[in-house]
């Protein structure tokens, strides 16, 4: 996301010199910026549809943190 918005910055500034390469960079930003959250999302609903909604189950909690319950007991 630190890249899209340095290409962004960057788009911006080479927009007024050559606005060719300004659009490409300014797409390359926004694509660098949005791209990761839109894939992350269409992959929750894909693998975990149940996890986004409910969150996860104890014995989830328990086989990925085995010792994280009896810390907290």
């Amino acid at each position: 996301m630190a890249a899209g918005g340095f290409c962004g910055i960057a788009g911006k500034r080479y927009f007024t010199e050559d606005p060719t390469t300004g659009v490409l960079l300014l797409a390359l930003g926004c694509a660098l910026y949005f791209l990761p959250v839109y894939l992350t999302h269409l992959w929750s609903e894909r693998y975990y549809p149940v996890l986004a909604l409910l969150g996860p189950t104890e014995d989830v909690i328990n086989k990925s943190f085995p010792g994280l319950r009896s810390f907290f007991r």
